[in-house]
C-alpha cells in the first residue's frame, strides 16, 4: 500500500509538529561544538515563527494524509543575495532536511527537495548549496545522487 503523502509550504498551524521534527532531527546529530542542537522548544518555536515570517525562507513540509495530517519531514531553505559575486548572484541554501526514520528510503526527501528547488528557480536561484555533517554519510550519499558536488571545505577552529 502507497502512502499517502502531500508536500507543501508550512503555514503558523504546523508550528508545533515542525517543533517536534526540529527536536527529532537535533537528538539525531553529533552533539560537537561549535554546533550542538538545541533541544529547547521555545528557541526552536522563536526560530521557526521567524522563518515563517521572511519572505527569503521557506520551509517546506511532508504530511502523512493517512496518518491525520502527521509531518513527517521537513526541509528549509534560504536565499542568500551575494552582490559582491560577479556571476551568481541569487543563491539558494538547504538549511535543514529531515524525514523520520520510519518514514526513510520513500522518496520523500527528494520531493521535498523537488518543491523547495521550484520555489528557489521562482526566487532567482540558478544554484542551491548546502552544509553537510562529514559524519553523516547517508546524507551525503542523497545529496551526491541529487548531483550536489564538493566545492568548498568548511573548517572550524575554536578559539
Amino acid at each position: 500500500m502507497k502512502m499517502e503523502i502531500k508536500i507543501r509550504k508550512a503555514t503558523k498551524k504546523d508550528i508545533p509538529q515542525i517543533i517536534r521534527l526540529c527536536i527529532e532531527f537535533a537528538r539525531e546529530q553529533p552533539q560537537k561544538q561549535p554546533f550542538r542542537w538545541t533541544l529547547k522548544r521555545k528557541e526552536h518555536e522563536k526560530t521557526i515563527k521567524g522563518f515563517l515570517k521572511q519572505s527569503r525562507r521557506a520551509i517546506f513540509v511532508a504530511e502523512d494524509r493517512e496518518a491525520k495530517g502527521k509531518l513527517v519531514g521537513l526541509l528549509i531553505t534560504s536565499m542568500w543575495v551575494m552582490p559582491y559575486v560577479n556571476i551568481i548572484k541569487k543563491i539558494a541554501n538547504v538549511e535543514d532536511l529531515f524525514v523520520i526514520k520510519k518514514y526513510r528510503g520513500k522518496g520523500i526527501s527528494s520531493q521535498l527537495k523537488d518543491a523547495s528547488f521550484k520555489w528557489a528557480r521562482a526566487k532567482g536561484a540558478k544554484y542551491v548549496s548546502l552544509f553537510v555533517s562529514m559524519a553523516n554519510k547517508k546524507a551525503i550519499k542523497v545529496y551526491r545522487k541529487w548531483q550536489f558536488a564538493h566545492r568548498y571545505l568548511y573548517m572550524v577552529k575554536k578559539l
